[in-house]
């Protein structure tokens, strides 16, 4: 059986095949494969694919532990490797669509095989496109171009189009950035008020003065 190193090798060359990059903060790899958001890391000795979509929920697969996960199932997956991840960072104005992992430790690498292995990515990509997923998902920054890389934007894999990955890139070599919310509505009224009574204590301070000319 494959040992931690190796099986770190495998994911690698795994992710590699597939473009991915690497996210030294977050110590995995990740990448946009057929519409589908992956990272693949090793940890604790194990391989460990996350994956997911935009277009597909996964709460209520999470629920029922992926007991409709058909095409995984038929290509030999069986539901014990897979599990749910929920995100406590919540999209803006969205609901945390939750993700699948696939676990893999050195005896299900075994009975899954190298072959197989490297088949994983489609295998996963048929089910969410089963699921609804499409087969492309088009740059959240242009909203025109088909996206092939994902950034990360407030801990939010966000898919992006090569000219916009480019120019994301440029300013954020890590391909990850935190960008803070616009004010809302409160904060705004807030900021007003305040501006309000500056410019009412100017005023009181200078009629205060004007009228101790005259005294």
């Amino acid at each position: 059986m494959l040992d931690s190193v190796e099986l770190q090798e495998q994911a690698r060359r795994l992710a590699e095949t597939h473009g991915f990059r690497w996210l030294p903060s977050y110590k995995c790899h990740q990448g946009l494969h057929r519409g589908v958001i992956f990272r693949i890391r090793v940890w604790d000795g194990r391989i460990e694919v996350l994956c997911g979509s935009p277009f597909v929920v996964l709460v209520d697969q999470i629920l029922n532990d992926f007991a409709d996960a058909g095409s995984l199932n038929a290509a030999g997956i069986p539901q014990s490797w897979l599990s749910g991840a929920m995100s406590d960072k919540q999209p803006a104005g969205g609901q945390d669509l939750g993700g699948l992992v696939l676990t893999l430790d050195a005896e299900r690498f075994e009975t899954l095989g190298e072959t197989g292995f490297r088949q994983i990515l489609d295998l996963l990509a048929d089910q969410f496109h089963e699921w609804g997923a499409p087969e492309e998902l088009i740059c959240e920054s242009c909203q025109s171009q088909a996206a092939n890389s994902v950034g990360l934007i407030n801990n939010i894999s966000t898919p992006l189009c090569a000219e916009c990955w480019s120019e994301f890139q440029s300013r954020w070599p890590e391909g990850r950035v935190a960008i803070s919310p616009p004010p809302g509505p409160v904060a705004k009224h807030i900021w007003w008020i305040l501006g309000g009574l500056a410019v009412i204590c100017v005023l009181l301070i200078f009629a205060v003065q004007i009228f101790l000319l005259f005294i």
